[in-house]
């Protein structure tokens, strides 16, 4: 009998990666004219940027997600003028996928006004006619959303408050929240100093702020406005808003018996959530033994043999510790040629030149002999846990490939394009 082998396969299509629509504050006059709507190619080029002058992000881990609540105070800004002294507020920004906004608060004076969360723009931007209703919040897309507070006058601000649930990552020891820095990468003004606060909670213990590759525990506290201790800290508003990550990193609350169980309750809705990891430390000795068929097909793929290489090589780097042995494989006219005659121990340092040559020995395509002869080989190995494929081929997003059992598979061309 045969030993069953896991097939794991992994189809990275190499495409050309979609950018995200800019994140853009501004503000301006109703009554200026040729001003872009937001529908518009480049309508974040308009210059009327408008200016936070005060940012407070407050984050309150649930598990799964982490509840951010995001404070901003908006006003004009030194590039803003407006015949009659009354202003637009137009905010789009970008969130993580997954992420959901569920609350959002506009203050006018004393007065707290709470704004719903619209999923279509259907205002006219040409005339602004929303004195009975000062802030809408939209959903343009999956993680996309703008919110537009109207009127504000000259030498006015207006604060503003989002609620957002945002996907945690979570690791054997940590889980990370991002703090969406990216949303204040709006505008040309921002403010001088960051606050950012943790609710004090046993469950959690001290948060730690990481920005860039600085991480900083959180260990002083204060009381906030509802009386309540939190963990805060404030930094620098140009390092926040310009670094490439800011994270919120608390310790992952497992139990003795690597078990992590809550619920979140908002209003009459309740999420429950449960993580279970059976044996921390034999996970984490485990090593693995993993073949990797690797197919570059220059006809195929608007993408370069070197931009191949680079997005190989993270893949690697992300996945395989030295721990692991792999063995890497392309197609030749003489068959298989493999990155080593024997199971190498991944080294990350060695790992790009040998990829370099690997790739050049490549002079013939063929997905499907690639697969039978890189299933053929493996079932001469012993103790092999693992086969993984990584193609730069564009039109492999309408293959379907099918495990079936053992080193058995069938490719389905029924939907080739």
């Amino acid at each position: 009998m045969r030993p069953l082998y896991l097939f794991a396969c992994f189809l990275f299509l190499v495409s050309i990666p979609s950018m995200d629509a800019q994140n853009y504050l501004r503000v301006s006059g109703p009554d200026v004219w040729n001003v872009p709507v937001t529908s518009a190619p480049n309508w974040h080029q308009y210059r009327a940027h408008g200016q936070f002058d005060e940012i407070t992000i407050i984050a309150e881990p649930q598990g799964a997600f982490t509840e951010i609540e995001f404070c901003a105070t908006i006003s004009q800004g030194p590039d803003v003028h407006s015949r009659t002294g009354a202003y637009e507020i137009v905010w789009q920004f970008n969130l993580p996928s997954k992420s959901i906004v569920h609350d959002s608060w506009l203050w006018i004076g004393s007065d707290i006004l709470k704004t719903g969360i619209n999923h279509c723009l259907e205002t006219c931007e040409e005339i602004v006619e929303r004195n009975y209703d000062p802030s809408f919040f939209y959903r343009l897309s999956e993680n996309r959303y703008e919110i537009r507070i109207y009127p504000m006058f000259e030498g006015e601000s207006r604060r503003i408050e989002m609620c957002f649930l945002v996907p945690t990552q979570w690791d054997l020891e940590e889980i990370e929240t991002d703090l969406l820095n990216s949303i204040l990468q709006s505008t040309d003004y921002g403010p001088c100093i960051i606050g950012i606060g943790m609710l004090v909670d046993d469950q959690w213990d001290v948060p730690k702020f990481q920005i860039d590759n600085l991480v900083v525990p959180m260990t002083d506290t204060i009381i906030n406005g509802a009386g309540v201790l939190m963990h805060y800290m404030e930094w620098l508003g140009d390092e926040f808003v310009e670094a490439e990550k800011t994270k919120l990193i608390i310790d992952a609350p497992f139990s003795d018996d690597n078990i992590f169980l809550s619920t979140f309750s908002e209003g009459s809705d309740s999420f429950h959530q449960i993580a279970f990891v059976p044996g921390w430390q034999e996970l984490v000795g485990e090593s693995t033994r993993s073949l990797i068929l690797l197919d570059y097909n220059d006809t195929k793929t608007a993408f370069s043999e070197p931009f191949f290489r680079y997005f190989v090589e993270e893949q690697f780097q992300n996945h395989f510790k030295q721990k692991d042995e792999i063995n890497v494989a392309v197609l030749t006219n003489n068959g298989l040629q493999f990155l080593s005659e024997t199971w190498w121990s991944f080294d990350s340092e060695t790992f790009g030149d040998l990829l370099y040559i690997l790739l050049d020995a490549q002079d013939t395509i063929d997905l499907a002999q690639l697969l039978v002869e890189g299933f053929t080989w493996a079932q001469t190995q012993a103790d092999i846990d693992q086969i993984y494929l990584m193609a730069a081929n564009d039109e492999l997003n309408s293959w379907n490939l099918r495990y079936v059992r053992s080193f058995d598979y069938k490719l389905d061309y029924s939907n080739r394009k």
